[in-house]
């Protein structure tokens, strides 16, 4: 499922103490190891760039991935 796999891309992207920054996030999408899953996930680099703003709801430069749940009905 293509949440599933934005938000293991979130949590790895963060590391382990869980709170992922802008560079961070940055430095994951230039690995070359990305491109294949943002491709599956049909996700432009600019465009998955962009969803670290919306998930930074508190205009800080970093996001808890723990506030990063996904629940299939």
């Amino acid at each position: 499922m293509r949440v599933l796999d934005l938000q293991t891309l979130f949590i790895k992207a963060a590391g382990e103490d869980g709170i992922l920054t802008r560079q961070e996030w940055l430095k994951t999408l230039s690995s070359p190891e990305i491109c294949p899953l943002l491709t599956h996930l049909d996700l432009p680099r600019e465009v998955a760039i962009e969803l670290f703003d919306v998930l930074d709801t508190d205009a800080t430069p970093m996001c808890k991935t723990n506030l990063l749940k996904y629940e299939h009905a």
